[in-house]
């Protein structure tokens, strides 16, 4: 049986589009696509903007994070404005028992903690000759004269603070018994609910 791969796609998919107010359709949107770029929302916010609803999907490659966001452009080039249940399909098998699984890709909101450097405060100082040796801290200039300038900086004053960000989460795959079936049989795939469409397209379901 496959093994579980956790909750957490950050590390492939990246930044994440920032949190908007509450009455604003809000979700996991790819980094560097821009503000227009296709949204995947739960479903219950979807439904309420009216697009037509239809199915999308295409088949699994060999690396399933870059699918799902192949998935996501996909959709985007077909002129969905958002996705839900973004799913991947594939086929197991369970000490000779053949299974379907899906691993779902949900949007949700993760706190984060990000560190700011507060402002670097720079002093020269002027020791009287002799110079006297300085902490490694410190650096000694030498001058015309018998003087000698001290280059200092204070500490770097720190701040934390918490930045709410939306991520694609990955689920632990859900597996089902296929009554009758070979894993062979089951199409490797990903899947999800596409709203909004070009006109040609009719918003009919596709299989890319």
């Amino acid at each position: 049986m496959r093994a579980l791969n956790g909750w957490l796609l950050a590390i492939t998919l990246g930044a994440l589009s920032g949190v908007g107010c509450s009455h604003t359709l809000v979700g996991y949107q790819v980094p560097g696509k821009g503000l227009e770029s296709v949204t995947v929302l739960t479903e219950h916010d979807a439904v309420t903007t009216g697009l037509p609803a239809w199915s999308l999907a295409m088949p699994l490659g060999a690396e399933e994070d870059a699918s799902v966001l192949k998935f996501l452009e996909q959709a985007e080039a077909s002129g969905a404005k958002y996705l839900t249940d973004v799913d991947v399909v594939f086929a197991a098998e369970d000490n000779g028992q053949p299974l379907e699984c899906r691993t779902h890709f949900l949007p949700v909101v993760a706190v984060e903690k990000r560190r700011t450097v507060g402002a670097v405060t720079v002093r020269w100082l002027m020791n009287p000759a002799p110079v006297r040796p300085l902490p490694s801290a410190a650096s000694t200039f030498p001058l015309a004269g018998d003087q000698q300038f001290r280059y200092v900086t204070d500490p770097v004053a720190f701040q934390d603070e918490q930045v709410r960000r939306w991520r694609l989460m990955r689920s632990e795959p859900e597996c089902k018994p296929l009554e009758g079936s070979a894993p062979s049989k089951v199409a490797a795939r990903v899947e999800g609910r596409v709203y909004g469409c070009h006109v040609e397209s009719n918003c009919q379901d596709k299989t890319l």
